[in-house]
């Protein structure tokens, strides 16, 4: 007796799922242009997690989209920063007059894992604003590896300017699609 194959059917709720075209992904219904690899094809449409946004080196990041990221970083650094030097500067405030007045409160107010955290979320924006960078510097089809110079003093602040300001290549490039062709 002849039996058909079973056909599996999936239903797609996002059309981001099987692509424009009906491909099962993105590299397929519209393949890169010479120079990629598509292991690390990127797609800018999918950038919607946390992850993604302020944490991957992969892509292209345009310059308003690098300023806001950047401006976003440097919010919630200055809020955290001031709200964990206030503590600091307290401690140290009354833990020196706690000395001299011999009240009961010292340095040891604040705790070893307050200052943990401090330098964790430092070492965590360091390394966000690094992805920016190398981003940007993928949107000007450089390496990422001049993130360093953000690094360095008096010539980091001119390199972010001069990310800031500097227009990223039209097209496709070799770490991706142009971060401003699906806008339009």
């Amino acid at each position: 007796m002849y039996m058909e194959k079973e056909v599996k059917k999936t239903h797609h709720t996002n059309p981001f799922e099987i692509g424009f075209a009906g491909a099962e992904d993105a590299y397929h219904q519209n393949p890169p242009c010479k120079g990629f690899n598509p292991r690390t094809y990127y797609e800018p449409w999918r950038d919607d997690s946390l992850t993604e946004r302020f944490f991957s080196p992969r892509g292209r990041l345009g310059r308003l989209s690098f300023f806001i990221r950047s401006l976003v970083g440097w919010i919630v650094l200055l809020i955290w920063g001031s709200i964990m030097t206030n503590r600091l500067l307290d401690s140290f405030t009354n833990g020196m007059t706690g000395m001299i007045f011999h009240t009961v409160r010292t340095f040891s107010t604040v705790s070893y894992c307050e200052i943990t955290l401090l330098f964790a979320i430092f070492i965590g924006f360091c390394a966000m604003q690094g992805m920016f960078v190398i981003r940007r510097l993928h949107d000007r089809d450089k390496s990422g590896r001049y993130c360093i110079l953000l690094y360095l003093p008096y010539i980091g602040i001119l390199f972010w300017l001069y990310l800031l300001f500097a227009k990223g290549t039209k097209g496709d490039n070799q770490y991706g699609p142009d971060p401003l062709t699906h806008l339009q």
